[in-house]
């Protein structure tokens, strides 16, 4: 004889929000940036923004995915190396 248990699975719409990004504005504005860059250039510059900002490939994934706010200092040194203005520098 087998018994089945019924178990009410987690509501998965309050997962999904906890698991979505922290929605940071600066975030968006470097993934507009990047998304705007020929497709050959886009590991390039995700490499020069990690040497420049001396950090990690990893936290420039966490910058991209919104896991992680992106420094008011990084964020000065991106728009250098663009030569053009990328953040509102709204507070996130």
């Amino acid at each position: 004889m087998f018994i089945f248990a019924a178990i009410k699975l987690a509501n998965f719409d309050n997962i999904n929000n906890y698991m979505n990004k922290k929605g940071y504005k600066s975030t968006d504005e470097l993934n507009e940036f990047l998304d705007n860059v020929p497709h050959k250039d886009y590991k390039i510059w995700k490499q020069r923004i990690a040497k420049l900002c001396m950090v990690s490939p990893a936290v420039i994934r966490f910058w991209l995915d919104g896991s992680t706010k992106i420094p008011t200092l990084c964020k000065r040194i991106i728009e250098d190396a663009a030569g053009r203005k990328i953040f509102s520098y709204e507070d996130d």
